[in-house]
């Protein structure tokens, strides 16, 4: 009997365009100009998974970087049906509108042999309007202005009681938030580990596949991983290269990602044959989100 070939359930997920990681991938093509390749993905994902927001946007980039406003419209345009807010695809979108040159006037019938050419008709005259005697009424989806401020009545008033220590510091809390993030980086295939620390070496969230790590590794590795990319950092200073943006770091055994995430770091280890540009992709997104959560508002 033939030997049975063993699939990799990873390579099973990279190579798999209905996957939800397509959309990473496809975004990763599109950076290294791999436009074909980028949009076959983004197709064939969005048979499986029409409603993915990502893979549209990454589709619409690639219509536009092939000169193909009108596909690339098609797709922002989508994009905005399912959320009328998203400031990527307005943008884009408002893009495309300013490149795009107005349509010519349509030229005029040439007249027929012998018939005179039809005379011109003046040119219309801006007319200011005029001045309306009405209130004009507002329509529904206009913002209404803020409701008037009562009056305090005169006299002493007791001021309210500040809010208990404990209840202010939970209001502020992001790690239920940075949690989920780590989570849906942790989907990466490969990935053994992820880590959020402050600039302590405080491990502000963690997330891990199976039974991997623990709390005294987290907190080894995150005062280790501070260290480092603080050591780095100072580094780069001093040759004057510009600020520090990751760190790899590879061993016989794993290979540790640490890249700069708004107010905190992120620690990420992964096994030795990880893709490298799958690994890059996510963890720059991740990074992202985590410091658009930590930006207060």
């Amino acid at each position: 009997m033939p030997e049975e070939r063993k699939i990799n359930p990873a390579d099973q997920v990279l190579n798999d365009p209905s996957s939800f990681l397509f959309a990473s991938l496809a975004d990763f093509y599109r950076q290294n100009m791999l436009f074909p390749e980028a949009i076959a993905m983004c197709r064939s994902g969005l048979e499986a998974q029409p409603d993915n927001i990502d893979g549209r946007l990454v589709l619409a980039r690639c219509y536009l970087a092939t000169a193909e406003p009108a596909r690339a419209r098609e797709e922002l345009v989508k994009v905005l049906a399912r959320q009328g807010e998203h400031g990527d695809a307005k943008k884009l979108l408002a893009e495309i509108d300013r490149s795009t040159p107005a349509a010519p006037p349509a030229p005029a019938a040439a007249p027929a042999p012998g018939q005179q050419p039809a005379p011109m008709a003046p040119a219309a005259t801006a007319v200011p309007p005029a001045r309306p005697t009405a209130p004009i009424p507002r329509p529904l989806d206009t913002v209404l202005p803020p409701a008037p401020v009562e009056q305090a009545p005169a006299g002493p008033v007791a001021a309210e009681p500040a809010p208990p220590a404990a209840a202010t510091a939970e209001a502020g809390d992001n790690t239920p938030g940075y949690q989920r993030i780590l989570a849906d980086l942790q989907q990466t295939p490969q990935v053994l580990a992820c880590l959020l620390v402050d600039d302590s070496g405080f491990v502000v969230a963690e997330s891990y596949a199976g039974a991997v790590g623990g709390a005294s590794d987290s907190e080894s590795s995150a005062a280790l991983a501070t260290s480092i990319f603080r050591t780095a950092a100072e580094a780069m200073r001093k040759v004057k290269l510009g600020a520090l943006e990751r760190v790899i770091i590879e061993t016989a055994t794993e290979k540790v990602f640490l890249r700069r995430a708004g107010p905190l770091l992120l620690l990420l280890s992964a096994e030795t044959s990880v893709k490298m540009g799958l690994v890059a992709v996510n963890g720059k997104r991740a990074a992202e989100r985590v410091a658009a959560l930590a930006r207060p508002s």
